[in-house]
């Protein structure tokens, strides 16, 4: 029995490190996104920076590791096996629910999953114990439902508090500083660096100083008394130093207060995260040890009261974990996703949006744009032409261009206050011991302050309003999923045993198999597409070339689309037919993409290359309305297979594979024409007109079958339907290949 039970253990360990990778990657966006959106430096700077704080912070999350012995729940009144248990399924869970959230790159609260996962589990293990044991004690008694609540209201205050806080201060600073910042920076710089340097030492010292494991209690109490003479004096030293530095070099202040605080929340998510990840784990191994100093004794016969007390964790164990954590950093590319929803929600241009827009959304800024326009029209033109000079985005822009490439998503003022104000809203509430999530905080005061930057303008504001909802109700989605699947999973362990543990390992190894590939998927396609676009940005060339690629691809798989499409339903073969149309889902989001970013092609095109992109656009345009066609015939198609109507008589089968032949005939001539380069070359392209003949003879024929009451009103909606998207096709390939002549040629818009 002590082998089974040090063999969980050390599987508990192994799961451990699979969570500090999948939680690293998840809780990167916390630090990073402020200095990596600004360019603040180098992409190896700003990682070498957060590596530094969260190896730093590790050795500050000593005191955190309570949480998990005894935070949720009271462990003296479990057994040792009830604990293991419990461990068990609170790692599998939270391993896969971080997993799952990192694959779709949704930030999400490592704190939140863990405790509702450690809650549902340890209800789960206290139901059984009440209903199985007469001298049981009351639920209520098993569990420490307070803290459960205090995360619930953490998550709450931290959603309104930090986006208000976020959006005053930033909107504050851009009437200070406005866009054009630079001469402003050297009047005001030194006072507004010492205030943010010193914000964030109190921040440093607040979160992290109770939890290091290299300080004696002395020291920690005499930081503690003395936090505010050690704010005022280094808000002094450094103000007064700033002031020479900004008189005598050409220091770049702002850098340096984006980089300090992004080591600052670095080391806070480390110090008060790490818990999340390896607190389990060592509460599991704690209790092991209490088990083998009782000699061994049955698991069901021992209750866990010596993991109630104070349990030093080993530094070298922090230290440990820490660098697991900093290599994540540095190598995991769902961090990156992570990070680049984040970005793509608070960037300080419109372009192609990740979210669609929702009935919330829409209804919330026309309500917003009609308060504005009321408050406009009461606020005197004096004053509101001088905020609106103050907010002129112009040097912004011209900054953008002037990066070339890849220019930033926002400036160092908006990068600085996010970082600030995090900072001291997370140290306030740590001081008022209120449980603010460091991953609330930072996104929602990131959103406030793009909010009030302009970021969320008319062109972007449905889009990134329905992203951050949806990542908030992705938080509340944790604390209901993690509490419920963390449940399930205790009672399946609790009463399946080692063959149930083996089972769920396995499957929860497979489950994140299955997701990595996913999300690697997504980031090759994503790559693909940034590859094409950079392809297709620069001259006229260029953009003809680029188009040409992406016309050869579409329409092949159209042609190969069509194929399966109507095998499928003269086969009859349902699996075959939802297949078809998963790929043929995936290649309209594709071609969205193109034509949403179509407009960015435009703005980077040369003077001479403008009527190229012009058709370009026309192109892409066509493309998408082929796709929607295809859509309309695949849908429908499947729908009758998925009801099992009737099949499609002889007759029908024969008439549309000959329209469908005619159809691939004329992509593959347009392919031709279209690779050749040539207005017109010898090749042979079937004429509209046989199509249009094909079409309609095929519908006279159904009319006849009508008639005669030969077919039902099923098969006539979904044949009559087919012949009329085969039309468009028809047309659509015509009205492009046009378009793309005309590119080649260089043709006016007249």
């Amino acid at each position: 029995m002590d082998t089974l039970y040090l063999v969980l253990i050390i599987f508990l360990f192994v799961l451990a490190i699979s969570d500090l990778v999948v939680g690293v990657s998840n809780d990167a966006v916390n630090f990073l996104n402020s200095a990596i959106g600004s360019k603040a430096s180098t992409f190896r700077i700003i990682m070498a920076v957060a590596a530094l704080g969260v190896l730093v912070g590790a050795t500050f999350s000593s005191g955190m590791m309570e949480v998990a012995r005894k935070g949720i729940f009271n462990p003296q009144y479990f057994y040792f096996d009830e604990i293991i248990v419990l461990f068990l399924a609170v790692m599998i869970t939270d391993v896969l629910l971080l997993d799952a959230f990192n694959t779709f790159g949704l930030p999400t609260s490592t704190t939140v999953s863990i405790v509702f996962e450690l809650l549902g589990a340890a209800v789960a293990i206290s139901i059984i114990k009440v209903y199985s044991d007469p001298d049981a004690l009351p639920l209520y008694e098993y569990i420490n439902s307070a803290r459960a609540l205090g995360i619930i209201s953490g998550i709450l205050l931290s959603i309104v508090v930090a986006f208000t806080f976020g959006a005053v201060v930033q909107y504050l600073s851009r009437l200070l500083f406005t866009f054009d910042f630079e001469s402003r920076m050297r009047r005001y710089g030194a006072i507004w660096g010492g205030l943010a340097i010193s914000v964030i030492v109190y921040f440093i010292l607040v979160k992290g100083i109770e939890g290091a494991s290299f300080l004696t209690d002395q020291s920690i109490a005499l930081i503690s008394d003395n936090a505010i003479k050690i704010i005022l004096f280094s808000f002094a030293i450094t103000a007064i130093l700033l002031q020479f530095v900004i008189w005598f070099t050409r220091f770049n202040m702002l850098q340096f207060i984006v980089l300090f605080g992004t080591f600052a929340l670095a080391m806070a998510f480390a110090g008060n995260d790490l818990v999340n990840f390896i607190g389990v784990p060592l509460a599991g191994y704690n209790a092991f040890l209490l088990f083998l100093e009782n000699g061994g004794t049955a698991g069901g016969n021992l209750l866990m009261s010596g993991l109630a007390g104070k349990v030093p964790t080993p530094t070298i164990l922090l230290v440990l974990s820490g660098l697991v954590m900093v290599v994540t950093l540095w190598t995991s590319r769902k961090a990156r996703s992570v990070v680049k929803t984040s970005l793509d929600l608070g960037r300080q241009d419109a372009g192609y949006e990740r979210f669609p827009s929702s009935l919330l959304s829409r209804s919330l800024v026309r309500n917003f744009v009609g308060i504005t326009k009321w408050i406009d029209d009461k606020v005197p033109d004096g004053f509101k032409q001088k905020v609106i000079r103050r907010f002129d985005q112009e040097p912004f822009i011209v900054r953008q261009q002037r990066e070339g490439e890849n220019p930033p998503a926002f400036d160092l003022i908006r990068a600085s206050v996010t970082l600030v104000v995090a900072s001291s809203l997370i140290a306030f509430g740590t001081a008022l011991k209120l449980p603010l999530s460091t991953t609330y905080v930072t996104f929602m005061v990131f959103m406030g302050a793009s909010l009030a930057d302009g970021a969320w303008g008319r062109e972007s504001a449905v889009y990134r309003i329905t992203g951050v909802f949806s990542v908030i109700a992705g938080w509340f989605f944790t604390a209901f999923s993690a509490f419920t699947i963390s449940f399930i999973m205790a009672l399946i362990i609790y009463y399946g045993g080692i063959v149930a543990m083996i089972i769920l390992i396995v499957l929860a190894g497979l489950l994140i198999y299955r997701t990595h590939r996913l999300h690697n998927k997504r980031v090759a396609e994503d790559a693909e597409h940034a590859l094409s676009y950079e392809k297709r940005k620069t001259d006229r060339n260029s953009i003809i070339d680029g188009c040409k690629g992406e016309v050869n691809d579409v329409l092949d798989q159209f042609g190969k689309l069509l194929d399966e499409n109507l095998k499928g339903l003269l086969s009859e073969d349902l699996p075959r037919l939802k297949k078809n149309y998963k790929k043929l889902d995936h290649l309209l989001r594709k071609i969205e993409k193109l034509k949403n970013q179509s407009g960015e092609v435009l703005e980077n095109l040369s003077e001479d290359a403008s009527q190229t992109g012009y058709h370009y656009l026309l192109v892409t345009d066509y493309l998408l309305q082929m796709a929607v066609s295809i859509k309309n015939i695949a849908k429908p198609v499947l729908n009758h297979i998925d009801n099992n109507h009737k099949p499609i008589t002889k007759a029908q089968r024969d008439e549309l594979k000959a329209i469908q032949e005619i159809l691939k005939a004329r992509f593959e001539s347009a392919l031709l024409k279209i690779n050749l380069r040539q207005p017109e070359p010898d090749v042979e392209y079937p004429d509209f007109a046989i199509l249009l003949k094909s079409i309609r003879l095929a519908r006279k024929n159904q009319i006849k079958r009508i008639k005669t009451h030969e077919i039902g009103t099923r098969n006539s909606v979904l044949f009559l339907g087919l012949l009329s998207e085969y039309r468009n096709l028809g047309l659509f390939t015509d009205r492009m290949l046009s378009v793309f002549e005309d590119m080649i040629n260089n043709v006016s818009e007249d």
